[in-house]
């Protein structure tokens, strides 16, 4: 019986991914669209935002992040950072995301930021029941599965502020070292088992 020695390699490097601690990574939602509505009788916003006028938002939350409510069908999560860049401004602040599934006949994804200041909010929502099957921190989604969708962002204090579509969503998640380690185990696995059969 000959020795298997592309197994050696894969046994090693399965032992070393199993090894490196979990580590939790940033899972990034990146926002854009146009701006449709803006109501600023007072002109609080001194003329910087149009209607037509394009933004990008961003959420960044860390993949281990603990869900802070105990309903069972809302998932509350603190987030890294939030950011809003538009031609006439940029803010930056923390951000948060509830997530519903299934409460009051709808899916929905609120991603949030605080007051004091300028406050935007991003809002994903599915009559439909189909769009999520948990209250775990997404990270992944299909913007089709929410008809209903819009950016709002409020000045502090009040009363100007605007609407904008939400035209694109994008999630960015970088699975942890281990996995990465893992694949490539496999991977040279797979070429060490090709190399032995030619």
């Amino acid at each position: 019986m000959k020795p298997i020695r592309w197994l050696v390699p894969v046994i090693a490097g399965v032992l070393l991914a199993m090894a490196v601690p979990a580590v939790a990574t940033p899972i990034t939602w990146a926002f854009s669209g146009t701006v449709y509505a803006i109501a600023d009788d007072a002109d609080q916003m001194g003329g910087i935002v149009h209607v037509g006028d394009l933004y990008t938002a961003t959420w960044v939350f860390d993949s281990a992040t603990p869900d802070l409510d105990s309903i069972d069908f809302w998932g509350r999560y603190a987030g890294l950072s939030a950011t809003l860049t538009m031609p006439g401004f940029s803010v930056a602040k923390t951000g948060d995301l509830s997530v519903l599934n299934g409460t009051s006949s709808f899916d929905w994804l609120v991603f949030n930021t605080p007051q004091p200041g300028i406050r935007f909010l991003a809002s994903l929502q599915d009559n439909t029941l189909a769009a999520l099957s948990s209250d775990a921190l997404p990270t992944q989604i299909d913007i089709s599965d929410f008809p209903d969708r819009y950016l709002g962002v409020w000045w502090d204090p009040g009363p100007a502020k605007f609407f904008a579509s939400i035209d694109s969503v994008s999630v960015t998640f970088i699975p942890e070292p281990g996995m990465f380690g893992l694949i490539l185990l496999g991977l040279t696995g797979l070429r060490m088992r090709a190399r032995r059969g030619a």
